[in-house]
């Protein structure tokens, strides 16, 4: 049996993931920040005036009363032996109509869902990766006589229409020392975003050309965020 402590962390880490997912789909859809998940959402957390201890819920001022969804979660995560993060993500990566509901990540199907998609992501990931490396391959040698001159090789990276992840990555295994400030780039924290919302899948597939620089950093990230939540774990994929 699983102890209830696992299952309050696991829960704060699906509201976590759920609100970075989230953000990250207002950003690409509206083209502006988001803050989602910095207030209390009664649907999802529980009605009550500040946020809840997971699995607990108090009658809403309205008179509606909503359980927190989050240990819900957990439990399916734990029970269908999968993690949160292709639990959640598969729910995001096939919803048509919008970004799905916290409630619909939770539900047997939405289990049998993320494990149906476990190859096919990762598959999926390695031939976005490899056709990002022929593009800017390409790119080199179409630009091979001014490659000499300096801040040709970022400026082909940077204005190539690869994700954020393998623009940084890329500047850095081709120059360590002058990317060594890369959190600078402007493309910096949409690359880090990327990476821990498929860290599973890079980890799997990508490994190799993740730079150590990249990976320690961005892993700090999660790590600081999650102490701001008092997430306590070691593990990395949850």
């Amino acid at each position: 049996m699983i102890e209830k402590s696992r299952i309050d962390m696991l829960a704060k880490e699906a509201r976590r993931l759920y609100c970075r997912f989230m953000r990250r789909h207002v950003q690409a859809a509206e083209g502006r920040p988001s803050n989602y998940g910095s207030k209390v959402i009664p649907q999802y957390d529980g009605t009550t005036s500040s946020r809840p201890r997971p699995g607990e819920a108090v009658l809403h001022k309205y008179g509606k009363d909503f359980k927190p969804v989050w240990p819900k979660l957990a439990a399916a995560s734990v029970k269908g032996e999968v993690t949160l993060l292709e639990l959640i993500r598969s729910q995001f990566d096939c919803s048509a109509f919008g970004p799905p509901a916290a409630t619909a990540c939770h539900s047997p199907r939405a289990v049998s869902n993320a494990i149906g998609r476990r190859s096919s992501s990762r598959q999926e990931l390695f031939n976005l990766m490899s056709s990002y490396k022929q593009m800017v391959s390409t790119a080199f040698a179409a630009s091979a006589d001014i490659l000499d001159k300096p801040g040709v090789y970022a400026d082909i990276v940077l204005n190539s229409e690869t994700s954020p992840f393998y623009k940084v990555n890329t500047l850095l295994f081709i120059d360590e020392a002058a990317n060594a400030n890369w959190s600078d780039l402007p493309v910096a924290g949409q690359a880090v975003d990327e990476y821990l919302l498929k860290l599973d899948l890079f980890e799997s597939v990508w490994s190799k050309w993740t730079h150590p620089l990249f990976s320690d950093k961005a892993l700090n990230v999660l790590r600081k965020e999650r102490a701001g939540l008092q997430i306590e774990t070691e593990e990395t994929i949850l």
